[in-house]
């Protein structure tokens, strides 16, 4: 929250420039000196409790500044700042009621707007923040900062068009505002504006070089690209190595563990998506099957929010540690302590990843599987998990810093959620006409894919199309913005300039809770994968659903998740290795109406039968791997 700026009487002016040299101790000397002189003054209170506030003691801030409250109500900046001491005491009603307070008082103060927009945000009052940000703008048409929360709150309310329009207005003020950059990239992923986003993604790095979190979501989102094959990936990603890891590999001590090649071992899980997530729908399986005799669980979980998910995997694992904000340096610490012999990253250069945690190798062997789906770059990194469809032998270790270690039939291994909605009959038996689709993000949806996409409608004929967004519903309802009446659907509108005709397409918005997009399903006869970026996740939920999925494998490793998933579940003719074979896997899928019905109500059976879902193979297959990695240290070492 910001404070409005201003100045106090002569008395006060030497207290005010030491705190804001700070000083504060000093400052803090004089205030109080003034205080037991005055102490029917407001500003002297004032000033020492913001003094305290920026020491720290929030609570003891708040006091102080309400004794200015009551000894002047009408004090304006006196409420202004009492909000900020109780916004930090995370009372955010509380200091709501002061804005309210404030701007019934002055009306047109452009930082008070923005205040109020941040408290409401906090409160999850998005159409109130909203409005609140957008008349801070109107105020001050060059404050950046509103323009910033604007686009935030927007996002947050689903308007992504509006919220990428707000975003632009901040850059016109300052072209390089850095979090604009930041944020405004995430945004145009999500609208499928992939070239500009790796535009902003390009000037963020431009202006911070050592910005890995930037250069990670670089890595991320090239794989959405159509114009960048395995060799041009690979080098971008050796080049984060070059840059974060390779500073630190000639600094890191000697491991201590016991070489022991048959002793019981202790594998350490590193990652911020131990919760409701995808990572842990292809995870929790090794972790709840687990060897206890032969292997020890270690989690060390980044989340953020720990859910029903979390607190399932701590009855899982023999030892968990929280260890959201704990920098890389003690952590590497912890895991030396705890003796772990196997680290294995989760996260690859997804956001908030600890790659720079295994650059310092604090275990003997570091493998990294599940949430990514390509090298890491790094040198330390030793073995990724994959298997022979997704990386076929001969064809990829040349494009990866790890030695790859291949499982028997699939990498993936799949944990659906436990509340899925039963299966329905396919939506054909009622409409009359297939309806294909596809609930990943819409930015895999590239042009080729578009193109293809296009050619299996025009094989079956009324056919149409099904897409999800994160866009919210373009017919107006009361959560739109202000200023709003309606609008046309951009998403479609892309999607029609890359070759699918919008009067075959219907897309729908982002769903509200996970069994709401499991619903979905209900609508789809047939899957159609995404490509150069296959589903994953998606396809897997699709099949549990009874929802078939056409994938066609290209020349990266993301592009060959759908020939992996669809071998492990026991439909090879399912992945097509062409785009005719797509086309015709297509078309006479839905030419089959008994076959599409077959499948539907029979899928979770086929499933269960099926590698994707052996959850003990699964993990005696990975321990084994794990115990041959052991091996080979205590041979090298």
């Amino acid at each position: 929250m910001e404070r409005v700026p201003y100045h106090f009487g002569m008395d006060l002016r030497e207290a005010e420039r030491l705190e804001r040299q700070g000083h504060h101790a000093e400052a803090e000397m004089l205030c109080r000196a003034f205080v037991d002189g005055h102490p029917r003054d407001p500003k002297g209170w004032n000033l020492l409790g913001s003094i305290a506030l920026r020491s720290g003691r929030a609570q003891q801030a708040a006091e102080l500044i309400g004794r200015a409250v009551e000894l002047d109500p009408r004090g304006v900046r006196y409420r202004i700042n009492l909000a900020a001491a109780l916004g930090t005491l995370d009372r955010p009603a509380d200091a709501l009621a002061e804005l309210n307070a404030a701007v019934k008082l002055k009306k047109d103060v452009p930082e008070l707007w923005n205040n109020v927009g941040v408290t409401l945000e906090k409160l999850r009052r998005l159409p109130e923040a909203q409005r609140a940000y957008a008349r801070a703008t109107e105020l001050r048409g060059n404050y950046i900062e509103a323009h910033h929360n604007l686009g935030g709150a927007l996002r947050k309310m689903g308007w992504l068009t509006e919220a990428a329009a707000a975003y632009r207005r901040a850059l016109q003020i300052e072209p390089d505002y850095l979090p604009t950059l930041a944020d405004l990239s995430i945004m145009l992923v999500d609208l499928a504006e992939l070239e500009d986003a790796l535009a902003c993604i390009r000037r963020l790095i431009a202006h911070r070089p050592a910005n890995r979190a930037a250069r990670s979501s670089l890595l991320y989102t090239l794989h959405y690209s159509p114009d960048y094959d395995a060799e041009a990936l690979f080098r971008e990603h050796v080049e984060w190595g070059r840059l974060f890891c390779h500073t630190v590999k000639d600094q890191i001590p000697a491991h201590e563990n016991d070489r022991n090649p048959d002793r019981r071992l202790r594998v350490g899980y590193v990652s911020p998506d131990l919760r409701e997530h995808t990572v842990t729908k292809f995870i929790t399986a090794a972790i709840e099957h687990h060897d206890r005799d032969a292997f020890e669980l270690f989690c060390y979980s980044d989340a953020e929010t720990p859910d029903k998910i979390t607190h399932k995997l701590q009855g899982l694992a023999e030892h968990w540690h929280d260890t959201r904000g704990m920098k890389d340096a003690v952590l590497d610490q912890l895991i030396r302590k705890d003796q772990i012999d196997i680290l294995v990253d989760l996260r690859g250069h997804a956001a908030d990843n600890r790659l720079t945690l295994f650059a310092r190798k604090p275990a003997p062997v570091q493998v990294n599987m599940v949430g990514y789906f390509n090298t890491t770059g790094l040198a330390t990194m030793d073995y990724r998990i994959t298997d022979e469809h997704q990386d076929p032998p001969g064809m990829t270790e040349k494009y990866h810093t790890e030695k790859l270690i291949r499982l028997p039939h699939s990498c993936w291994c799949y944990t659906p959620a436990e509340d899925a909605p039963e299966v329905v009959e396919p939506p054909a038996l009622k409409n009359g006409y297939i309806t294909f689709g596809s609930l990943n993000k819409i930015v895999k949806v590239s042009e080729p894919c578009a193109k293809l996409w296009a050619h299996v409608l025009a094989a079956v004929p009324n056919s149409r199309l099904l897409v999800s967004a994160a866009e919210a519903d373009p017919t107006c309802s009361a959560a739109c913005p202000q200023g709003r009446t309606s609008r046309g659907n951009p998403i479609r509108d892309g999607l029609a300039r890359i070759g699918l005709l919008a009067d075959r397409v219907d897309v729908l918005g982002k769903t509200a809770t996970g069994r709401q997009y499991l619903q979905r399903f209900e609508r789809i006869d047939v899957a159609l994968d995404t490509f150069p970026f296959n589903g994953i996740t998606t396809t897997c939920d699709g099949l549990w659903q009874g929802v078939p999925c056409v994938s066609l494998a290209g020349g990266t490793t993301v592009s060959r998740a759908g020939r992996s998933i669809l071998r492990a579940a026991n439909l090879p003719e399912l992945a097509a290795g062409t785009p005719e074979a797509f086309v015709r896997a297509a078309a006479e899928l839905a030419a089959d109406l008994d076959r599409l019905r077959e499948l539907r109500l029979c899928m979770r059976e086929r499933l269960l039968a099926s590698p994707l879902m052996d959850h003990r193979g699964f993990a005696r297959h990975l321990e084994a791997a794990y115990r041959q990695m052991w091996r080979t240290w205590c041979d090298r070492s």
